[in-house]
């Protein structure tokens, strides 16, 4: 029995020697990206709920910064990492905190406002383009009563000649010399209801809205996170959308605070309005290099 137990117990060592341990996962991300209540736990895409937990006070990322270090193999190169024990995250770094994602009540009421206006405009252009077309046969109905009435100030014109006669010897001469007048007035009035009316132009439809989504949203020269930040706005600015990138991941806003045009990320804002109107914008000059 002892040398039983001792070979059972031999044989169960060989077969558990023999299993293979499984292989450590890869190390892309950055150990310090995680969630704000989970420092363990990160998205594995660029998100607005990824914090910095190598900072003493623990700071969002911004969208831009994940893509290129956090969420790489490039996270080796981030400046922060390379920092011993820094404090606070660099503010041209930081990105929105995450929201709850429920929009204000005001702001979806704003939004079915500018929805309710968009399909009264359309009826009201429809029924404009109905009613000019009506009215077009009208005016041709105007134009046959005009020429309708001509006879009666001919024969009046006709009677007047008579009457000269009548009074003096000397009226045997008018006569023909007022018999061509009354053929040459009905040619210009006969002329006259030639133009026809022109319809009224199309009210022009409203453009599509976006509104910001994030806490604070940076706005770029060009459709991408190379291109510098020319302005930042705060969640729930509504600007004009012009245009969007090839790609549609990015939109053209207008207008900033000085009059000009910027790019947007589409993730992080909210859209109104019919999009399929918004054209692409293909002239967009690359994005400045950075000499080392």
């Amino acid at each position: 029995m002892p040398v039983s137990q001792t070979s059972g117990s031999t044989n169960g060592s060989i077969k558990e020697a023999t299993l293979p341990s499984p292989p450590p996962p890869p190390v892309t991300a950055c150990p310090h990206v995680g969630l704000g209540t989970d420092p363990r736990t990160h998205l594995a895409f660029p998100a607005v709920g990824n914090y910095c937990h190598h900072v003493k006070n623990i700071a969002p990322v911004s969208l831009e910064h994940q893509q290129q270090y956090c969420l790489t193999q490039e996270h080796v190169a981030c400046p922060v990492w390379q920092m011993k024990n820094p404090k606070t995250l660099p503010v041209e770094l930081q990105g929105p905190p995450a929201g709850d994602g429920h929009l204000p009540r005001w702001l979806l009421l704003l939004s079915l406002l500018l929805l309710l206006a968009t399909v009264t405009a359309g009826v009201m252009w429809r029924s404009g383009q109905t009613t000019a077309g009506a009215a077009l046969p009208t005016a041709t109905i105007a134009v046959q009563e005009t020429s309708a009435v001509e006879p009666t100030p001919a024969g009046a014109l006709i009677i007047s000649p008579t009457e000269t006669a009548t009074a003096t010897a000397t009226a045997t001469e008018l006569p023909p010399t007022a018999t061509p007048n009354p053929s040459e007035t009905p040619a210009p009035t006969a002329t006259q209801p030639a133009p026809t009316p022109v319809p009224p132009s199309p009210t022009p439809l409203p453009l599509p809205q976006m509104i910001v989504n994030v806490e604070r949203l940076n706005v770029r020269s060009g459709p991408g996170a190379d291109y510098p930040i020319v302005a930042a706005i705060d969640r729930n600015v509504q600007l004009a959308i012009t245009g969007r990138s090839s790609a549609g991941d990015w939109w053209q806003v207008c207008c900033l605070a000085d009059g000009q045009s910027g790019w947007v990320f589409a993730e992080s804002v909210l859209t109104t309005g019919d999009l399929n109107t918004v054209p692409v914008i293909d002239d967009v000059q690359p994005p400045p290099t950075t000499t080392p």
